[in-house]
């Protein structure tokens, strides 16, 4: 056997290698800090953003409350029965409007209930603990002189409104007095009405309900506060500037202070930390993806420097596999992000754009600065005729709820389609987030990574999507994936396996995929789906495994796109290739097509057969090749013509292999194909039509002579006259 001996890498390419992977290793470098140092900051930014107004809806929801209880005392406090009770006492005023505490407390929310006479007299006085469903003892309300009557001093002597917290030995404690007063408003003041509400227990059940937002709400003393909280407690109470708030940690802090504007408790509300995952898991995503693009043009770089005699066309398609790649990092960039626009409704009930976050700007590549003030119609004209309008009006005044559509929208720089959800933000108040789904795969991957806040979306997706538990039953499906299955609820799925809606010839890989995701791994793969009528589709199935905190397999979940449309469609387009291909081999002639660098892209086999070269010798000729020197510049022009005018046609000899020519007729047309130009044509062998040329001028020239020679006839005679003969003969 002959020895083989190993063949030393030049100097030149391991530079070149060293240098690729230095750049790829720099770029995952680069990848990597972009990911930390800008996107992770920036969806932490949005996340203290979301904190911020989680923590003004808490706010609001408290400030509502003291609206609405400050209203159920004005109704009480000027009113002529209450006017008459503070100057007779009359019991009966107690007995017919306040017969039992709890049910006063269930119904109207009202937990203190006091009447207090310009003699600082109390007249009336009821305290209902929620928490304990039973009547206690306040000691505001106790002794002599009740200590709350420092509070109420400029309702009694300056006839002025009342509202704000106030500390009990059983909890804060909203409170609102008034003066007492007739119907009309009018006369001396008869004392103050005061009712408060309990802010503990199912209360702030309600308003973490009400705004879906979890908080905690502390009083000053409160054991459950620590040692750090406590120090936030009173850094807020001692700092008289707005805003009293505080961040620290995952938690936003604010300061409630009483009627005396002393601080009597603090609100916590944590972070949701949704916003946050989610932008870790998209970095996460782009630096796989960018990693992997990285690589492969790194790999790219190496290969085309050590065999850099390869085919045009293998380095064209790995372009292309490139541009694809880029156009994929770019669709997922631009898509991550949700843009928001935020709307109030005016007095006049129009809706005024009121603002727009950064992503907006990136989305829909406009300054959404020119649109602030502006009507919803003045900002978007396009939605003018529309029911979008119409719809986020409803939203607003609370007729409906959190809405989802999808539309497509194209004015302007604003070309796309759109997934919007609607909902209200307060009072007077709606926002609009979208994503641009134009690239559905971007948000379908984003809508798995987010299943357990977004599961209503995926009732809504074109894709199907089924879970499976660890006996190998389907648990759940949304409406497309049931469509796929041909079943119109879950109960016609009850204990059927998965197994059973694949065809035979699919169920080997089905069962080694379902092998590797036990193992963790993510798959995508194709395979025929059998419904329960009987109807096949070609799928192409993308799953995961499903572990809990343990990391115990749970099941997996598998994602379902009908490609049996593409699938045919690819079976048409080869036959139509095959097709063409016949037809052009057909031809009675060459068939040619050059691009716009006169290099030859595609020939039927006559071109092959009349040159004399063979396919891989032909391919990307010049067309100035197949013609001799003297001819070329001819041809030039004529090619040249059919760029210009569309069509042109010439006549030249065509230069064969071996040296031969042979006339040729050509035609030319120009098209473009896929953006590109090219010119095709066909080329005749007219050689047998240059042979008769020449006989019919060899034989004008013989009548020719024979004319001449019948003028020399007329002087000859007899002679003229036998010859003339002849010549009738030829």
């Amino acid at each position: 056997m002959q020895k083989r001996y190993p063949v030393p890498v030049s100097g030149k390419k391991s530079r070149d290698i060293f240098l690729a992977l230095l750049g790829f290793i720099v770029a995952v470098l680069v990848l990597f800090l972009m990911e930390r140092l800008v996107m992770r900051p920036a969806f932490l930014q949005l996340e203290q953003q979301q904190l911020r107004e989680d923590s003004a809806r808490i706010m609001g929801d408290i400030e509502n409350g003291k609206l609405a209880l400050a209203g159920t005392v004005n109704d009480w406090a000027n009113w002529d029965a209450t006017y008459a009770f503070a100057l007779d006492r009359n019991p009966r005023y107690f007995e017919e409007n306040y017969p039992d505490p709890a049910v006063f407390s269930r119904s109207s929310r009202i937990d203190m209930f006091a009447v207090f006479d310009l003699k600082e007299n109390c007249l009336l006085q009821s305290v209902f603990l929620p928490s304990l469903n039973r009547q206690v003892s306040l000691q505001l309300l106790s002794g002599d002189k009740p200590t709350i009557l420092g509070y109420l001093q400029p309702v009694l002597w300056h006839g002025r409104s009342l509202d704000g917290f106030l500390a009990t030995e059983h909890g804060l404690m909203i409170v609102s007095a008034r003066p007492i007063l007739p119907n009309s408003q009018k006369g001396p003041s008869r004392g103050v009405f005061i009712m408060g509400r309990f802010l503990a227990g199912e209360s702030l059940v309600e308003i973490a309900r009400r705004t879906r937002v979890p908080w905690t709400l502390f009083t000053r003393d409160d054991a459950h506060l620590s040692s750090a909280e406590k120090d936030i407690f009173e850094g807020l109470a001692a700092s008289p500037a707005e805003p009293q708030e505080r961040q620290a940690g995952p938690y936003l802090y604010k300061i409630l202070r009483d009627l005396e504007a002393e601080p009597v408790g603090m609100i916590r509300v944590a972070q949701r930390g949704e916003i946050l995952l989610l932008g870790k898991q998209t970095g996460r995503v782009l630096f796989t993806l960018l990693t992997i693009i990285a690589a492969a043009f790194a790999a790219f770089l190496v290969r085309y420097r050590i065999q850099i005699g390869q085919y045009i066309a293998a380095i064209r398609r790995s372009e292309q596999e490139l541009g694809a790649s880029e156009e994929l990092f770019r669709s997922i960039v631009t898509l991550s992000p949700m843009g928001m626009h935020f709307y109030r409704l005016d007095a006049e009930g129009r809706l005024i754009f009121t603002e727009a976050n950064p992503a907006a700007d990136r989305i829909l590549n406009i300054d959404h600065q020119s649109l602030l003030g502006k009507t919803i119609e003045q900002a978007f004209p396009k939605l003018q005729d529309t029911h979008i309008p119409e719809l986020y009006g409803q939203v607003v005044r609370g007729e409906k709820g959190l809405q989802f559509f999808v539309t497509p929208y194209d004015e302007g720089d604003i070309s796309g389609i759109f997934e919007v959800y609607v909902f209200q933000t307060g009072r007077n108040g709606v926002v609009a987030m979208y994503l641009d789904v134009t690239e559905r795969k971007q948000v379908e991957a984003a809508l798995r990574e987010s299943e357990a806040k977004y599961r209503s979306l995926s009732e809504n997706a074109s894709m199907g999507i089924w879970y499976i538990n660890t006996d190998g039953f389907i648990t759940h499906t949304n409406p497309a994936m049931r469509e796929m299955l041909e079943v119109g609820s879950m109960n016609e799925l009850a204990g059927i396996p998965y197994q059973q809606f694949f065809s035979e010839e699919s169920l080997p890989i089905v069962e080694k995929e379902h092998t590797g995701r036990l193992a963790g791994l993510k798959t995508s793969y194709e395979a025929i789906l059998v419904g329960k009528r009987g109807t096949r589709r070609i799928v192409v199935i993308t799953g995961a495994p499903l572990f809990d905190d343990n990391k115990i397999y749970i099941g997996k979940i598998g994602t379902f796109a009908d490609i049996t449309e593409h699938k045919q469609a690819e079976v048409t387009a080869k036959s139509e290739k095959l097709f063409s291909d016949d037809v052009i081999d057909s031809l009675p002639g060459i068939f040619f097509m050059y691009d716009a660098d006169s290099r030859l892209v595609r020939w039927n086999r006559r071109h092959e057969e009349a040159t004399g070269y063979s396919a891989e010798e032909i391919a990307g000729k010049n067309n100035l090749d197949f013609f001799p020197e003297e001819y070329r510049e001819g041809v030039r022009q004529a090619v040249q013509q059919v760029f210009y005018e569309g069509f042109g046609y010439s006549e030249a000899p065509l230069l064969l292999k071996d040296g031969s020519q042979v006339p040729y007729f050509f035609t030319g047309r120009k098209v473009i194909l896929d953006g590109i130009l090219y010119f095709l044509g066909v080329g005749i062998d007219i050689s047998d039509r240059k042979r008769a040329e020449e006989e019919r001028e060899s034989l004008q020239i013989q009548l020719l002579q024979a004319q001449k020679m019948e003028s020399v006839g007329r002087l000859a005679g007899g002679v003229a006259h036998d010859f003339n003969n002849m010549l009738g003969v030829i």
